[in-house]
Parts: C-alpha cells; structure tokens; sequence
C-alpha cells in the first residue's frame, strides 16, 4: 500500500496522471481486500480528481497544438502580407511595371519562382478558410433559401426549418408573425404533406377534432384566412396556400426548399456513395445531413400525435448518421473527431451502448486506459438509472480487453449497415 501511495506522488509530481491513476486504482483494491470500505471511497473519489486532471492536461496539449499551428500560419501570412503591400506600393510609384499580366512560355521559369501581382490576389481571393486546429474540418455549406432559376435570375424561395424551433424564411428574412397559432399549425401539416392536396376534413379532424362539424369549418375558413394574412406580410402571395376541390395545399409551382427534405436527400446520396464504394464522398454528404439536423423534428408540437412517428424516425437517422460519422473518423486515426460525434449521440441517448463503445475504443487507441474505463462506468451508470439494466456483452467483453490490455484497433467492432 505505501508503495502505490509513494508511487502516486512521484507520477503526481512529473504530471504523469494516468500512472498515477493506476496506482491509486492499486491502493483502493488493497484496501477493498483489507475491509477498509471507507478509505478505498476516498481514494475512488481522488481517481475521479485524478481523472479530471488527466482530461485537462489532454486538453491543455490538443489547444497548444492549435495555438503552434496558428502562430505558424500567422507568421506565413504576416510575410505574405507584408510582401504584397510592397509589391502594391510599387505598382503605385511605378504604373508602368506589368505586375498584372500573365507570363508567357519564355517566362515561364521566372513565373514559377515569383508569381505576378494578379496572380498572387486570385490564390488569396480563392482561399476559403485557414484550418488552424489540426482537428478542424472544412465549412459545410447547406442549401440556399435563394435558388437560380433557369434564365439566371434569382428567384424567391420559400424556406422552411422543420428541426428544432419551426422557422420560415421568405428572401431569407423570417416570418416573425403568425396571426393565427391554428393556422400556424395548418402549414406546418400542409409542409409536411406538400406532395398531396389535404381534404377539409383532414384538416378540421385533425385540429379540431372533439368541435362540431359546423364549428369546426368555421375555425378552420377563420385559421387559412389567419394563415394567408402572415404569409402576405411576410411578402408572400396568397396563392401560397391554394384551395382546389375542397382540398388545401401548398402551390406545387413555388419553389420551396425544407430542411428535413434535404436532410433525407444528404442521407439518400450518402448511401449511394457508401454502396459505389466512394466512401470519402458519402462522409461529406453524411456530414451535410448532420449539419441540418438543429433539433428534433417540430420540436415545439412534441405533444401532438401526427408528427411523433416521422419524428422518432427522423431522430433514428440522425442516431445512425453520426455513427457512420464515428466509424469514418475511427478508421481514419481522427479519434478526437469520433468521440465528439459519439458525444452527440449520448447527448441525445445517454443508454446508446453504441456510443460508449466508440469512446471506450478512441481512448484506448489514444493510450488513455483509464478514460476508458471511467466511460465504461458511466454507461453502466446510464443504463442502470434509465432501463435497469446491465451493459450488452459486446460492451462488456470490450471493457475486459482493455482493462487486460488484449485490445487490438483491428478488432473494434464497427456499427451495423444503416437502414434503408
């Protein structure tokens, strides 16, 4: 027992945590064996301090390699731009000099070692962004609320966010009044089913289900009148909502683009790609789908039944996105990168043992066993307060590997195939 304590300090002491995680761990199993229940709580309470310590200090040398390649990029952009204000300046005092004109094949060689002035702003202009973090990955661009049409000219769209908070953008400024919350309720419906005209009925049932008929189709002339009125103070013509054979519906002709419609189109491509075998491409695609999904699926109507079953399902496909996204980052070696997504997924399922796992396997790659093992515990911990229940034996044998060391990257288990 003092060795392991004396053994503590010294790791302590050169920052070492994770040794000296390990021999805290010995210390509270010899006071197990002795009976001393007190004193092993106390130094299981000291490992989760040890712990902490640990992720800080990984983190700590993650932010420093960001803050070095920043610096670096700094200084190359710093000389750059020094460099270019020189090369403007004496375009200025000398208009002659030819700084924008394209060398020929004679020049050739020199172009290669000294780019023209022209030349050297296009490189600037075309660059997007500086990747400063080694984790960071590029900007994903969603669709626009603005789409060409075929003359070239920039036609309204109407844009529509179903994830999270229901939005509506028309010239991608937000419709912030609704007259009426019951017409409100009426497009979304109308949204969600735009591929077909919605009867009357329908709509009086749907909302005002327990209201005489009489009443019921009062409420409802009230509500699209209500609904039309926002839509045209939002810039949008009243033929937005068209009445055709005692059906409503949205105008087929209008040029609508919905987040949830283009989130299944990004996982549709994505799978396409991942069957041709271009699996870098259907990542991107996955990581466009990703990047739509702000919140569960009319996330403000969660007491409403229509939309509760396209939600759970929506919410599926995001869980199984962001474990494709796991398992592309793994294989890649982009460990941080897979247990941030593997968070997200716990963050909206705690009990996902899917998700643990992918953790469990990041840090033991990374060497960080004990991370590991406090992950194991804090999926025993979610899925004893949530279900009752124990860890699968899949998660359980993985635990088991890496606490005897046997864990091999080889042989981590990947997700099943997602659902069609």
């Amino acid at each position: 027992m003092t060795l392991s304590w004396n053994d503590a300090i010294g790791f302590l002491r050169v920052g070492d945590f994770q040794q000296a995680a390990a021999s805290l761990e010995h210390a509270r199993q010899e006071c197990e064996r002795q009976g001393e229940t007190v004193l092993a709580a106390a130094i299981n309470a000291t490992q989760k301090l040890c712990m902490l310590c640990l992720e800080c200090s990984t983190a700590t040398f993650y932010h420093q390699q960001a803050l070095a390649a920043m610096s670096n990029q700094l200084d190359k952009l710093s000389a750059e731009l020094f460099d270019l204000v020189g090369a403007l300046q004496q375009m200025e005092l000398h208009p002659a000099v030819e700084v924008y004109s394209a060398p020929t094949l004679a020049q050739e060689p020199r172009a290669m070692q000294q780019q023209s002035l022209w030349q050297r702003l296009s490189n600037i202009m075309a660059r997007e962004r500086i990747v400063a973090h080694p984790f960071m990955v590029p900007p994903l661009k969603t669709s626009p609320l603005v789409i060409n049409s075929d003359d070239g000219q920039a036609s309204a769209a109407l844009g529509v966010c179903c994830f999270g908070p229901f939005r509506v953008y028309q010239h991608d400024q937000p419709v912030k009044e609704w007259i009426s919350r019951k017409g409100k309720s009426i497009f979304k419906y109308l949204i969600a089913h735009r591929d077909r005209p919605i009867s009357k009925e329908v709509l009086m049932d749907l909302i005002w289900p327990d209201t005489p008929p009489e009443a019921a189709r009062n409420n409802l002339n009230v509500a699209i009148y209500g609904l039309r009125q926002s839509l045209r103070q939002a810039g949008l013509a009243e033929s937005t909502i068209l009445y055709q054979d005692d059906c409503y519906l949205i105008n087929p002709e209008l040029t609508i683009w919905v987040d949830v419609e283009a989130f299944s189109a990004h996982v549709a491509q994505a799978q396409e790609l991942e069957e041709s075998g271009q699996p870098i491409a259907a990542m991107q695609e996955y990581r466009l789908a990703e990047a739509l999904y702000t919140g569960d699926y009319l996330e403000e109507d969660r007491y409403e039944d229509w939309p509760r079953a396209r939600r759970q399902s929506l919410k599926e496909t995001y869980m199984t996105v962001l474990e494709r996204l796991c398992q592309s980052y793994y294989v890649q070696g982009d460990f941080t990168a897979c247990v941030a997504e593997a968070h997200k997924i716990l963050a909206a399922d705690s009990c996902r043992e899917s998700a643990h796992r992918w953790i469990m396997q990041c840090y033991a790659q990374q060497g960080q066993r004990y991370l590991a093992i406090r992950q194991y515990q804090d999926c025993i911990d979610a899925l004893e307060d949530e279900l009752g229940v124990e860890p699968s034996p899949e998660t359980t044998q993985l635990y088991r590997q890496i606490l005897t060391g046997d864990y091999m990257r080889s042989g981590a288990p990947f997700p099943a195939a997602m659902p069609v």
